[in-house]
């Protein structure tokens, strides 16, 4: 399990216990919760990068990699591709279905979410990372399609998944960290 992962799990675990002992006081921190994992996640990167730079200076082969003997350009596309564009694509995608959930929401009269739950989801997606949110938005799907039929049964109407978002979040950061690297290659774009 990376760095990456266990800090997504501590950060997700903590909001989970503020979300479930102090739901009014987590409904409104939920968008710095969200803004602090993004900045986190990029200080992380940078981090990454620097200690990529240093590994590669420190070795007389992978030296050549770097200037005087290759541009900037490959090491930055190198960092860039490997260490920043799994957060970028999982933070596109986080705000691409929290809009998403928002306007239809908006649309439907309320009828889908309570209103932090965009802002769950795109948290849930973000933390889950790349390709990691491709576990969880499906993993989400099953279990909002279970809980409806559940309250459906009981005849309670919609099923409220407001505290659904931040475990399976962490269900699918654990299902992606057990898979072998090697197939989640295919997933890797």
């Amino acid at each position: 399990m990376s760095v990456a992962e266990k800090f997504s799990i501590v950060v997700l675990v903590l909001s989970w216990g503020a979300q479930i002992f102090r739901r009014s006081l987590f409904s409104r921190c939920i968008k710095p919760i969200f803004v602090f994992s993004v900045f986190g996640s990029f200080c992380s990167a940078v981090y990454s990068a620097f200690l990529q730079y240093y590994a590669w200076k420190g070795n007389k082969f992978s030296v050549l990699f770097l200037p005087p003997y290759r541009d900037w350009s490959y090491f930055l596309s190198y960092v860039g591709f490997r260490i920043f564009s799994p957060i970028l694509v999982s933070l596109f995608f986080a705000l691409v279905f929290k809009f998403v959930c928002e306007f239809l929401n908006r649309r439907y009269e309320e009828r889908f979410f309570e209103p932090e739950e965009g802002w769950l989801f795109a948290f849930g997606i973000f933390m889950a990372g790349y390709p990691g949110f491709l576990f969880y938005i499906p993993l989400m799907l099953v279990v909002g399609l279970f809980a409806s039929l559940f309250y459906n049964f009981l005849g309670k109407g919609r099923a409220p998944l407001f505290y659904a978002w931040l475990p399976v979040a962490i269900f699918a950061i654990l299902l992606k960290s057990s898979i072998p690297q090697s197939a989640l290659n295919f997933l890797i774009i």
